[in-house]
């Protein structure tokens, strides 16, 4: 199946933290009535932190206002952050203002009985008033629920959350999203969530499936096997490309199920969707062009972002997500490779021939350009700079392992290295045209005053010296095959 376009696009999240289906963002929803084994407060936060979660958004029934402060007692006891309550009551807000809690405050509204769609906005407006100036003083968001009917519609919610603000001091109202009161809504999603994304404060997640509602199958696990335009994956990505940033619902709601069983089902469906989103995000446009795309160096590249961000705002999108960042922005400046990545030893397991050049540093001395050659059992490390040799040591060289021994330049491999005392005065001969080889040997060329001049270091009893002159012209001439 070729994805789509939406497929197609990045990941707007730039740090792990900013991932939304990553579990640290995760909330559990739907867990109090709906659970079969009816836990007490203190069994279902240790069933929430077994399950690796660390946040709870809280529904509750007539039965269970009596356990409210021991319910939010346990949360605390356990680590856990109350995210968001279901529905108005004040023996909770006052329990809020008691404990320093401000979780979002989650509100359904009633279709109002009104003629026309400015009239019913203007109703729900008016009847939300005393809870917007309510929560407002407990410093809470309000956030209002999709729940089917007039005030499930992404379109009126938002009309009703901008009449709010536009009266002043709402601008903690908003909106919360609920998957599974909207599978009537995935042909049409983008439009829907472009209403309500500068208002969107909650996503709660479920399995979709087009019309299922209708058919027995409204709520359902996360992470099915997907079906052509169908599902919570179409959803999820234009979630996730918009560059909206907040709490994400995974939910039990299944009456006759342990939520424990159905929360660790959607944490399994939410892990698998969320690798594999990241996979469809990050993929070429035309794979056919990239032939290593699946390489493992490659394995978090982002490619053709910006020909997708022209593709998505040619789609009518007016919200561009930004890039991410190296390697899809979620490891940091050097990307998803660290030092570990680039240690390796592989240049002293060869053979370095008879010299070799690079940078040398030893105490006080350091030689930019150096050609280190052998001469017997010595190395000299000669200064092409200055058509002399600057250090000498028993041995050769040998690399670091940091940087696959790139960083740190060419290393004596005696501890004993001989620097050699350089003139005030001295500078390069000539014009440095090279050296040539002849075997083992090396031989430097500068140009002098019109003429070639010859350089090498040639061993002088059991000690290396410098040698100068045309007594080094043969062996410019060729030499034994090196190879």
């Amino acid at each position: 199946m070729r994805p789509s376009l939406a497929a197609c696009l990045l990941v707007a999240a730039a740090s792990p933290q900013a991932d939304l289906l990553a579990p640290e963002n995760l909330h559990a929803w739907c867990i109090v009535p709906f659970d079969a084994k009816q836990r007490t407060p203190e069994q279902r936060a240790q069933m929430l932190v077994r399950l690796g979660l660390r946040k709870v958004a809280y529904d509750w029934r007539e039965q269970h206002v009596a356990s409210f402060a021991e319910e939010f007692a346990q949360y605390r006891a356990h680590g856990i952050e109350l995210v968001a309550f279901w529905g108005a009551h004040e023996r909770a807000f006052a329990l809020f203002e008691q404990l320093g809690l401000r979780p979002q405050i989650w509100m359904m509204i009633e279709e109002p009985a009104a003629a026309s769609e400015a009239a019913k906005v203007a109703a729900a407006t008016e009847r939300l008033q005393p809870l917007v100036e309510r929560t407002r003083a407990l410093g809470c968001q309000l956030a209002l629920y999709n729940h089917g009917g007039w005030s499930g519609e992404p379109r009126n919610l938002a009309a009703v959350v901008a009449a709010l603000r536009a009266r002043g001091s709402a601008a903690h109202v908003g909106i919360v999203y609920n998957f599974h009161h909207g599978h009537s809504h995935i042909d049409a999603f983008a439009a829907h969530f472009a209403a309500m994304q500068p208002y969107l404060l909650a996503v709660n997640l479920n399995g979709m499936e087009r019309g299922g509602d209708q058919r027995g199958r409204k709520i359902l696990p996360l992470g099915l096997p997907p079906r052509e335009g169908d599902g919570e994956r179409e959803m999820l990505r234009i979630l996730m490309t918009s560059g909206w940033r907040g709490p994400v619902g995974i939910i039990d709601h299944r009456e006759e199920t342990d939520s424990e069983v159905t929360l660790r089902e959607n944490l399994q469906g939410a892990a698998a969707l969320r690798t594999e989103l990241a996979q469809w995000l990050r993929a070429p446009l035309q794979p056919e062009r990239w032939p290593h795309h699946g390489h493992p160096v490659n394995r978090d590249r982002v490619y053709d972002f910006y020909a997708k961000q022209a593709l998505w705002r040619g789609s009518g999108q007016t919200r561009l997500p930004a890039y991410p960042g190296l390697d899809g922005g979620g490891f940091g400046h050097w990307g998803n490779q660290d030092e570990t990545t680039w240690s390796g030893d592989g240049w002293n397991a060869m053979d370095l021939g008879p010299r070799m050049a690079g940078v040398v540093r030893s105490g006080q001395l350091t030689v930019a350009k150096a050609v280190c050659v052998r001469v017997g059992d010595w190395t000299a490390c000669f200064d092409p700079e200055l058509g002399l040799s600057r250090a000498q040591w028993r041995g050769f060289v040998k690399f670091a392992t940091v940087r696959k021994g790139l960083l740190d330049g060419l290393l004596p491999t005696s501890e004993s290295v001989e620097v050699l005392p350089v003139p005030d005065d001295a500078r390069a001969p000539g014009h440095y045209l090279g050296f040539y080889r002849n075997g083992a040997q090396t031989v430097f060329a500068y140009r002098v005053d019109g003429r070639e001049e010859l350089r090498a270091v040639q061993l002088d009893g059991d000690r290396p010296r410098l040698v100068v002159g045309e007594a080094l012209r043969p062996l410019t001439r060729g030499g034994p095959r090196a190879w």
